[in-house]
């Protein structure tokens, strides 16, 4: 299990999203939170379909593949945070 990290989007659509982060993963799947002001923060797992180097940073792009229970606790993206 990896530590929760902050990435940015570059990308998303229906079906998936590209983040760009300054480290690889080797994780197959995450759970990203994504946030819109004036909205509750939306949980969802994805699975990992490509990570590579892009010049400093890396792309990791990515398929929805389900939403997390709303029961369910998921870091912030704060390593201070469990």
């Amino acid at each position: 299990i990896e530590r929760s990290f902050t990435a940015l989007s570059r990308d998303i659509s229906t079906s998936g999203i590209c983040l760009q982060h300054t480290r690889a993963t080797n994780a197959k799947q995450l759970i990203i939170v994504l946030s819109v002001p004036g909205t509750k923060p939306a949980k969802l797992i994805v699975e990992v379909v490509r990570c590579r180097a892009i010049g400093r940073f890396y792309e990791i792009a990515a398929k929805f593949t389900s939403r997390v229970a709303e029961k369910c606790e998921v870091g912030t993206g704060d390593p201070s945070t469990p």
